[in-house]
């Protein structure tokens, strides 16, 4: 359990650092605005779908919502392997470029200014 407790810290304190936050009026693709407000399981599942995770050669994320999506893919390292700055319905991300390990999505959703973060693992 501590461990558990040590690695959602860590993980938490990684995702406040490599993303930064900005309101949507005043949107900039390299920043996030730090009023964001991250997406409760509920509140989730009635708007993103990531399948599959683990994954081998794509995944796909589809937004059950009519809104504008930016997204962004970063390695363990944090450099940016990935970025889509409008994607909207369905969008399907080819990973065989991607290094075996784990990897991180963040989805901001551009209306609310909420976002969804996950860790994918790459096999």
């Amino acid at each position: 359990m501590k461990k558990i407790i040590i690695l959602y810290t860590l993980f938490f304190a990684f995702s406040i650092n490599i993303f930064p936050q900005v309101p949507p009026h005043a949107y900039n693709y390299n920043t996030f605005e730090s009023s964001a407000k991250r997406l409760d399981d509920d509140n989730l599942t009635k708007e993103i779908k990531l399948y599959p995770n683990p994954v081998n050669y794509d995944f796909t994320l589809e937004f059950l919502t009519l809104d504008i999506y930016h997204i962004r893919i970063l390695d363990n390292s944090g450099q940016k392997i990935f970025e889509q700055k409008e994607a909207k319905e369905k969008i399907v991300v080819n990973c065989q470029d991607i290094q075996p390990g784990f990897f991180f999505v963040r989805v901001l959703n551009l209306q609310t200014n909420a976002y969804f973060f996950v860790r994918v693992l790459k096999r």
